[in-house]
């Protein structure tokens, strides 16, 4: 039980200074960075959504059989 709080303890340490960290960043970086930071947050959610759109699509192609899911289009 005290193990478990250490670690927790220690890991909340540990977010707490990657977010100081993140936060000098951005007040080194000024606006133009934050700026920056948030297309690029843009830009990796649009990529994680096409490959979770890409896989729901593979499975949907599976299920039906993917010949025909290609050949006619899905409803097929």
């Amino acid at each position: 039980m005290i193990h478990k709080r250490i670690g927790k303890e220690k890991h909340k340490l540990e977010t707490e200074n990657n977010n100081a960290c993140v936060e000098q960043m951005v007040k080194r970086l000024g606006f133009q960075g934050m700026i920056n930071s948030v297309w690029v947050n843009k830009l990796l959610l649009l990529v994680f959504y096409e490959s979770v759109m890409f896989m729901v699509m593979m499975a949907a192609c599976e299920q039906r059989g993917w010949k025909q899911m290609l050949l006619y289009g899905g409803d097929g």
